[in-house]
């Protein structure tokens, strides 16, 4: 397989393929089966996803680890600094919790138009 950039050559490979270093790519990579990665994955550019992108719990923010979103059964919640912001539960009785026992909430919500709900609000 050629080794220079761009040299024209392609590789096919049917079965499994082992590295035990880093694996370079320098234009794009097409995959058209499930990749399993056990580790992490680094992009250091965009990363962009055509369907559907599965999070198992958190979604947190590069270099600052108290700030993220974290998924639950029928739970999200939105958390900056290390203080939950704003919490979401579907349940029997659905709650839109702002901020919580360690958090001050001063501000307002405003609506305008139709806005109607058989919600108890606390």
């Amino acid at each position: 397989v050629g080794t220079e950039p761009h040299s024209g050559y392609e590789l096919t490979v049917k079965g499994d393929i082992s590295a035990s270093g880093d694996v370079r790519i320098g234009d794009d990579l097409f995959v058209y089966d499930d990749v399993h990665i056990y580790g992490k994955l680094n992009a250091y550019d965009d990363l962009d996803v055509g369907g559907n992108l599965a999070v198992a719990q958190i979604m947190r923010h590069d270099g600052d680890t108290n700030t993220k979103i974290q998924f639950d059964t029928d739970k999200i919640t939105l958390a900056a600094g290390g203080l939950d912001m704003i919490t979401l539960t579907e349940d029997t009785s659905d709650q839109i919790v702002f901020g919580d026992a360690r958090t001050k909430f001063a501000g307002h919500i405003t609506a305008s138009g139709n806005i109607s709900s058989r919600m108890a609000w606390r």
